[in-house]
């Protein structure tokens, strides 16, 4: 019974809380929005012996027009090398 209890509360706290996330509702109060990320490639273990350090980035450029589908364009790169020595 106190696992029904427990189950039920959980349910209806997360039904309640369904209206405060505003960022699902997909409604964007700019027209034009962009976003940027990246990181370092780091081999470890065995294949640091293989491989180099690398980076990766990121980018999009999104369209909000009013009662029109969002249109968004990403692009992405990634950038790594070989090792030139093998062994110790």
């Amino acid at each position: 019974m106190k696992l029904v209890r427990l189950v039920s509360l959980v349910a209806l706290a997360l039904l309640a809380s369904a209206g405060l996330a505003q960022a699902q509702l997909g409604v964007a109060k700019r027209f034009v929005s962009f976003g940027i990320g990246g990181g370092m490639s780091v081999p470890v273990s065995d294949a640091s012996e293989a491989f180099k350090n690398g980076f990766n980035a990121q980018g999009f450029i999104r369209f909000n027009p009013p009662a029109l589908p969002v249109i968004r364009v990403s692009t992405s790169t990634t950038r790594g090398s070989i090792s030139t020595t093998h062994g110790r």
